[in-house]
């Protein structure tokens, strides 16, 4: 190989780091950019790569300071910029990763990748007309762009724009024909729009091409009159498993989510009024809801359907018991004696409520008292939202509460 005949050749190393890294073997490959880098400290390209490797490890902070390195040495950098935006994306810093596609396409207007990547930061940032106007100019540079028209029909749908969304999703799979999450998002728009067969088709061919969807058999049961009272078990547990690594750091720090202090303050408050020692939390995701009130508990047991949440309240230390399943099977399987049961956007998730109530009313061993969060809703009783998260009318609620007490 080019490193035996040359253990001092920088570019042998680099490229066996390229090598290795497109076959995800990430730890050899950020070894190999190191040797690379301390034969050429100002090897740019090696510094870009190096990042790439740290990046997709996590290390987003090692990630940036190697693109800075690679800046150092090239400042008019595209590729280094367009990277750096990727690892401030996940991080969640929107700002300073607009700040970095931007002088991506800066140092290189016909780059579509990078208009497509500060379209999607812009749209989460909700400048959903700015977001469109990258997505059009990253698909005039590259017609055959199916992610490009994807997320355009995405910040369409969020403009209310759905017959332009529609088109949208039409040309990503027609440049993408396997393109599961575009079919399912037209679907969406379609069903929307009233046009119930064509969602129908929709929702279909995202399962012709994943065969494991879990959006699509739900939505074709929504659009075919089945009563859905709940969201399905499956498709709770993969979406929360895929949001555990970064679920605290997007909705405390991007989305400012205040559920689980109000609900924290509520038990502080109850536990002042009548001494209160248990309490079960119910759908206890990472943990949050326990973060202020577990100091006035003194047994704590947490259930949930992600396995991954689990691990990540598990590293808190404030739960006695923590367990994988689901609600209604351990209200209805296991002892209860609790004095609180809490349940922190987890309603979201079920629309009738009747059977969670009924199990906590009926097999608690005492009068406990059950503090909750749910979406508003101006119908009667649940609706499932275009979220696909069910929202609860004030009186369906307070019915619940006069009927269980």
């Amino acid at each position: 190989t080019a490193i035996k005949i040359d253990p001092q050749c920088p570019d042998a190393f680099n490229n066996m780091g390229i090598a290795l890294y497109e076959t995800d073997n990430l730890q050899s490959a950020v070894e190999h950019y190191q040797k690379a880098l301390s034969i050429n400290s100002d090897y740019s390209d090696a510094h870009v790569n190096f990042g790439n490797a740290l990046k997709g490890l996590g290390n987003y902070e090692a990630a940036l300071t190697s693109y800075e390195q690679a800046l150092m040495m090239a400042s008019n950098y595209p590729e280094a910029y367009f990277n750096m935006g990727i690892a401030y994306a996940l991080k969640d810093d929107l700002k300073r990763a607009s700040d970095c596609y931007q002088n991506a396409v800066a140092c290189r207007a016909a780059y579509p990748e990078a208009h497509n990547n500060l379209g999607v930061v812009l749209n989460e940032m909700g400048d959903f007309s700015a977001a469109l106007k990258s997505y059009a100019r990253a698909i005039e540079l590259r017609t055959d762009y199916p992610e490009a028209h994807q997320n355009m029909g995405i910040a369409l749908t969020a403009k209310g724009d759905l017959s332009a969304a529609v088109e949208s999703f039409k040309k990503a799979v027609y440049h993408k024909v396997d393109y599961a999450d575009a079919y399912n998002n037209m679907g969406d728009a379609q069903r929307l729009l009233g046009h119930t067969e064509a969602a129908r088709h929709s929702y279909q061919n995202a399962l012709t091409y994943r065969s494991c969807d879990l959006t699509a058999p739900f939505m074709l049961a929504v659009i075919s009159g089945v009563a859905i009272k709940t969201v399905p078990t499956d498709c709770i547990e993969k979406l929360f498993n895929g949001y555990a690594e970064n679920f605290d750091r997007v909705l405390l720090g991007k989305l400012d989510y205040q559920i689980p202090a109000l609900l924290s303050e509520s038990l502080l408050e109850m536990h002042i009024q009548s001494e209160l020692t248990s309490i079960l939390d119910l759908g206890c995701g990472t943990g949050l809801a326990m973060v202020e009130a577990h100091t006035v508990f003194d047994h704590i047991v947490g259930i949930d359907l992600s396995q991954q949440m689990l691990e990540k309240a598990r590293n808190r230390g404030i739960y006695d018991q923590l367990v994988h399943i689901d609600i209604k099977s351990f209200l209805a399987n296991s002892p209860l004696d609790f004095d609180v049961f809490i349940a922190a956007d987890v309603f979201i998730y079920l629309g009738d409520l009747s059977e969670v109530f009924n199990l906590i009313r009926s097999r608690n061993k005492k009068l406990g008292r059950l503090v909750f969060s749910t979406e508003h809703s101006l119908q009667n009783d649940y609706t499932l939202e275009i979220t696909r998260r069910f929202s609860h009318s004030k009186s369906y609620i307070d019915d619940l509460c006069e009927q269980f007490n």
